[in-house]
């Protein structure tokens, strides 16, 4: 009897380890799922394809000279006051930066995260900050039509249709078209408008149309009109040339 005794006592203690066991071996089998599960549900993140081949070109820290004209038709004071003498005169751009080009490039995209950036600091030669006289949006202006280079079929196929953006925030909406075409000279045009309905009454309106240099991507003719249409209306015209000598 007492071998049976000590031979039962021998054999739950054994079952006690091994259950022990089992639980250790299950659990680290349960740890390392749990593991292999978390990567499994945590993968890399895929790197966009490409879909064009655009590229800057070497335009940083570059400084360009445009020849400045403005016209002016019943335009506030502060237009007037401030533009005006400057007729006739030249405006020095500096490239200060140039966005990074996302891999995937939508025509909404395009305008958004490539052309829209503002990349340089505008001054009259010889005179004050563009800052100064925020009216009239030069330093937006010759930024929008800073084009990446190397892929022009590609920018073309952008807007070679009507492209219409609208934003949707404040009290009215903004509305903007985009149009644009390789021209028999060589240059590639672009063609922006955009309304936004005044308080009460009237409308503002403006439109921008810049001609790029297909080599260096810098605008080489930049003319920009905004109007606010109402029983009399409002006007500005400006027009940006690029001078010869730069």
């Amino acid at each position: 009897m007492e071998i049976t005794a000590q031979y039962w006592c021998g054999l739950r203690d054994l079952q006690k380890r091994g259950k022990y066991l089992l639980a250790v071996i299950v659990s680290i089998i349960i740890i390392a799922s749990g593991i292999t599960i978390l990567v499994v549900d945590d993968p890399l993140e895929p790197i966009e394809e490409k879909n064009h081949e655009l590229e800057w070109a070497d335009i940083a820290d570059t400084t360009v000279i445009y020849d400045f004209i403005i016209y002016v038709n019943n335009a506030n004071s502060e237009v007037a006051d401030n533009w005006v003498p400057w007729n006739n005169s030249q405006i020095v751009i500096d490239i200060l930066s140039l966005p990074d080009l996302p891999n995937n490039v939508t025509p909404r995209v395009f305008i958004e995260e490539v052309a829209n950036p503002r990349k340089v600091n505008a001054s009259f030669l010889d005179g004050p900050d563009i800052h100064s006289h925020s009216e009239v949006p030069i330093e937006n202006l010759v930024s929008f039509l800073i084009f990446p280079v190397g892929d022009w079929t590609f920018i073309e196929s952008l807007f070679d249709t009507k492209l219409e953006i609208v934003y949707e925030g404040g009290q009215f909406p903004s509305r903007y078209e985009y149009n644009g075409t390789i021209t028999l000279s060589g240059e590639y045009s672009l063609y922006r408008e955009w309304r936004m309905p005044g308080s009460g009454h009237g409308q503002y309106y403006s439109s921008t149309y810049g001609l790029v240099n297909r080599t260096t991507g810098l605008p080489n003719y930049v003319e920009y009109f905004w109007e606010f249409y109402y029983n009399n209306p409002s006007s500005y015209t400006v027009i940006l040339t690029r001078n010869a000598q730069s």
